[in-house]
């Protein structure tokens, strides 16, 4: 130990004496081996002659240091980087002084060895570089915990995922752009029951009318009589004239017509089906209808023409009681009955044009109280047959021509 305090206290005696060039001994060992080192004075310093004996090379005179290591200078700082010690902080700025530079490679020392390389002591170690602790790690970076992780940017975490615009609940991540429950698909949605093109539903099936039932087509109200199929028609008679219709000046009973598939054939005219009529003037009836009802239009002031067809084989009581503007009637071919008071207080009427070859039967004041001069004509060679008819029935007055 002894010896190698010796080498270095010589080494440090040559590197005063080589700056000593500008200052005198004295005041550079003061200053600079004051701070640094420690040299026990009881030893002996070996003069200049001897520092061969112990390897140390010696030292020009004119203030150069030679050493592979050390590199001289007139001022330099000391080594930047500070070295804790067991003392008091030194300041990591190291000041320079008169004298010359030390070398940066540390000396061993009876104190505490000094370093460049900093040192870990026994306290946390402060650095600009973060370095994590036991504690939980505080970075810019977002680092994943054991709990899940709050950041703006979404990550991951052992629950479900937290969207930074939608926040979920116990159910599935929920995105803010809506998810349809079901997954979408670009073709329409396909009915439950695809309907047939071959054949309709048993239920979508139109059915006829039954017998007795009542319903309404156009201007009028029917009542069934008899239920048409798909092979053949069915009857109905003119039950009334709808409200619609009871205002019209003109109306037409047609023969027939087809309601879903099913023909139904006009027969007759039921009883004061036309008496509601106010302002009907003209009526026509088309072919099929078999018989007029029963007061069918008594009353009906305003009525002036009556077209009745080929297939009408009977006119019933009081028909045309009371139509006090009816001024002709044309009788077809094949009537052959006319019931009592069929034209009873048609004060206007004043020819009667009959087309049948025979009427059998005409009713008691079937043409009573009708225009005075009334006039009847009738085929040729049936005059004498109609004669006694109308005497019978009370139309005496009725004037007989030929045609």
């Amino acid at each position: 130990m002894n010896k190698k305090l010796k080498k270095i206290a010589a080494f440090m005696v040559i590197v005063l004496l080589a700056a000593n060039t500008q200052t005198s001994n004295a005041d550079a060992l003061t200053k600079v081996s004051t701070p640094l080192f420690t040299v026990n004075t009881n030893e002996t310093l070996p003069k200049t002659s001897s520092l061969g004996a112990i390897g140390i090379s010696p030292i020009s005179t004119t203030g150069s240091v030679i050493d592979s290591t050390a590199t001289p200078a007139t001022g330099s700082a000391v080594d930047s980087t500070s070295t804790p010690t067991t003392g008091p902080a030194v300041d990591s700025t190291a000041t320079p002084a008169t004298g010359p530079a030390v070398d940066s490679t540390p000396i061993p020392s009876t104190g505490p060895a000094v370093n460049s390389t900093a040192t870990p002591t026994t306290g946390p170690a402060i650095d600009s570089t973060a370095t994590p602790t036991t504690g939980p790690a505080i970075d810019s970076t977002p680092t994943p915990t054991t709990g899940p992780a709050i950041d703006s940017t979404p990550t991951p975490t052992t629950g479900p995922a937290i969207d930074s615009t939608t926040t979920p609940t116990t159910g599935p991540a929920v995105d803010s752009t809506t998810t349809p429950t079901l997954e979408p698909t670009d073709e329409p949605p396909l009915p439950t029951n695809k309907p047939s093109e071959e054949s309709p539903s048993p239920t979508s099936k139109p059915e006829p009318y039954k017998k007795g039932s009542v319903f309404q087509r156009s201007n009028y109200k029917y009542t069934v009589v008899k239920a048409p199929t798909t092979s053949t028609a069915g009857q109905v008679y003119v039950k009334e004239v709808a409200s619609i219709a009871l205002q019209k000046k003109s109306l037409t009973v047609q023969s027939s017509f087809t309601i879903d598939g099913f023909t139904y054939q006009v027969i007759g005219i039921t009883k004061e089906a036309f008496m509601s009529c106010t302002a009907l003037q003209t009526i026509t009836i088309k072919s099929g209808t078999t018989f007029i009802g029963k007061r069918a239009f008594r009353g009906v002031s305003t009525l002036k023409t009556v077209i009745l067809p080929d297939t009408v084989t009977t006119i019933k009581t009081g028909a045309f009681r009371g139509c006090t503007e009816l001024r002709q009637i044309t009788l077809p071919s094949n009537v052959t009955t006319i019931r009592s008071n069929a034209f009873y207080d048609c004060t206007k009427l004043k020819a009667i044009m009959v087309l049948s070859k025979y009427i059998t039967t005409i009713g008691k004041n079937a043409f009573k109280n009708t225009k005075s001069g009334c006039y009847m004509v009738v085929l040729s060679g049936k005059k004498s047959a109609y004669r006694t008819v109308l005497d019978s029935s009370g139309a005496k007055k009725i004037i007989l021509y030929t045609y």
